[in-house]
């Protein structure tokens, strides 16, 4: 029976029988031959998607798609929780980490209420296949169980974007963190532009205005001039709806973007 279409380009409910079927036996010992498997793993082909599950208290990757291969280069038995680092932007760094530590203490919160879930997910800069840098949108499913151990998993799915922010004439997507399922979709027109409409640029300018430099110092920096960079700090306020460039680094630092 064929799949519906419009299951197969926004629907996550594939994510949650997977959950469903195997959260049961701790995500242990699971077969790629397995009817369900096959099936989940057709869809992320089509979609050209992969996840992994991980069980997030023990840092420990129990399953990683296929389609890892033919985004990343890297088999699903070698891929580990730091290869996302290692193939990061290095403009990325540091935000990445920020994000980590959201989502470890998101994890914490969910173990110690014992019950639960969140959703969490922004974009990266990362190394493809092919050694170019693409930007990778990441939605993190975290989730309380309680059997057959106590633990948080983390269900990561990782979708390249860089064409599909080109299309809609799109710079950097910012941050979600909240409970809402219906941001928990593939990432199609809507849920992208729900995201900030800060550009490469304005992030930059953002990360050095956080750092504490000047309109002077930034623009020796980023090759510009003081009058681009306070343009660039304009647009970020109106952006925002701020008085106060403080208040916009404020608000970024308070949820792990700068």
């Amino acid at each position: 029976m064929k799949d519906n279409l419009m299951f197969e380009n926004t629907d996550y409910r594939i994510f949650f029988e997977f959950i469903k079927n195997y959260s049961g036996r701790g995500f242990a010992n699971i077969d790629n031959q397995d009817q369900s498997i096959i099936r989940l793993n057709r869809i992320l082909s089509r979609r050209r998607q992969f996840f992994y599950i991980a069980d997030l208290l023990k840092f420990k990757i129990l399953y990683t798609s296929p389609q890892i291969l033919d985004i990343f280069g890297v088999s699903p038995e070698n891929y580990d929780l730091s290869h996302n680092f290692r193939v990061s932007h290095p403009l990325d760094i540091e935000r990445r980490s920020r994000v980590r530590v959201k989502v470890i203490e998101s994890g914490q919160e969910l173990f110690i209420r014992k019950s639960g879930n969140k959703i969490i997910s922004s974009s990266f800069r990362m190394k493809n296949i092919t050694g170019v840098y693409s930007d990778i949108f990441m939605q993190s499913y975290l989730f309380y169980c309680n059997s057959p151990i106590e633990t948080v998993y983390i269900l990561m799915v990782h979708t390249p974007i860089t064409l599909l922010l080109k299309k809609f004439k799109r710079g950097y997507y910012q941050w979600y963190a909240g409970n809402d399922l219906n941001n928990f979709r593939y990432p199609d027109e809507e849920l992208l532009l729900s995201g900030s409409a800060l550009s490469e640029r304005e992030l930059e300018v953002l990360s050095y205005i956080h750092k504490g430099l000047s309109s002077r110092e930034i623009g020796e920096r980023l090759c510009l001039s003081s009058h681009t960079v306070n343009t660039h700090r304009r647009n970020i306020l109106k952006k925002y709806g701020k008085s106060s460039i403080g208040e916009v680094v404020y608000d970024l630092e308070s949820i792990g973007i700068i």
